[in-house]
């Protein structure tokens, strides 16, 4: 999967971090991100501060459990939003305890659908 991609590490909380991943950003017609509510804000990388500069960039944030309520600062994992759903309650053995799926269902699905409305964003633009 991932064969010909490059990768790199910058530390987001020095200015000169932030700085490059704002250049990097800003070279991009697309900007996806997983982190907790509030960090890009921080760091000056959200998609509002990110669009003042580039009015077309599509921004795209993927959270566990939304960005307000009790729970937004929650980090989102497959198997809590296997329980938590009560997907679990319906896989398995009839009578037995309940089971998680054999994959990262959620995950899967999260990736989907947040490619699918990247994609829907792009064509619209």
């Amino acid at each position: 999967y991932n064969r010909g991609k490059r990768g790199m590490a910058l530390d987001l909380r020095q200015p000169a971090g932030a700085e490059a991943a704002r250049r990097l950003a800003l070279s991009c017609d697309v900007v996806l991100h997983n982190a907790r509510p509030g960090t890009m804000e921080s760091i000056g990388l959200d998609a509002a501060t990110l669009r003042t500069a580039k009015p077309a960039l599509i921004h795209a944030s993927v959270t566990g459990f939304g960005t307000r309520g009790p729970s937004r600062l929650r980090p989102g994992l497959d198997i809590a939003a296997q329980a938590e759903s009560g997907m679990m309650s319906v896989t398995g053995e009839a009578g037995g305890q309940p089971l998680k799926a054999g994959f990262a269902l959620i995950d899967a699905a999260t990736a989907l659908a947040t490619s699918n409305a990247i994609l829907a964003a792009l064509f619209r633009r």
